[in-house]
């Protein structure tokens, strides 16, 4: 597993998910019409999701089911195009990759932002879980 995804300790963050399968894998990205980075793949195989506090910061990181589902209830191809919704911070920010990018980098997107022009790519989230300093505004979350 890649060491940019967080791993749950047994006392404070958990899965309610069994790991996700290849066939599980491959129908999501069919919906999505994209194709998932290698080291997401293999979160979601040894993984399918997390959520809990890490430090004062909460992350959820959805089951592969869940990506679906609100990627399609945020309207992706209209609101902002390529955007596929992975998590985020049970409050106004998810997570999310922009397949706009041939790599596509993780962002953190405010969730009542008109657009991408509006959208927010430098929040504290990620890299606080991690325990990096905070990213200045237009900063990938890579």
């Amino acid at each position: 597993m890649s060491e940019r995804w967080p791993r749950p300790s047994q006392d404070r963050h958990h899965s309610e998910e069994s790991p996700a399968t290849h066939a599980e894998i491959d129908q999501a990205e069919r919906r999505l019409g994209v194709r998932f980075p290698a080291d997401y793949r293999s979160y979601l195989l040894g993984q399918n999701g997390l959520k809990g506090w890490f430090g004062d910061v909460y992350l959820e990181l959805y089951p592969v089911s869940r990506v679906v589902d609100a990627t399609e209830a945020h309207d992706h191809q209209t609101w902002q195009p390529g955007l596929v919704l992975i998590g985020g911070d049970g409050a106004g920010e998810a997570v999310g990759y922009d397949f706009r990018k041939p790599e596509p980098p993780i962002v953190l997107v405010n969730l009542v932002s008109a657009g991408w022009e509006d959208a927010s790519f430098s929040s504290s989230l990620l890299y606080r879980v991690h325990g990096a300093a905070t990213p200045r505004r237009g900063v990938q979350l890579r």
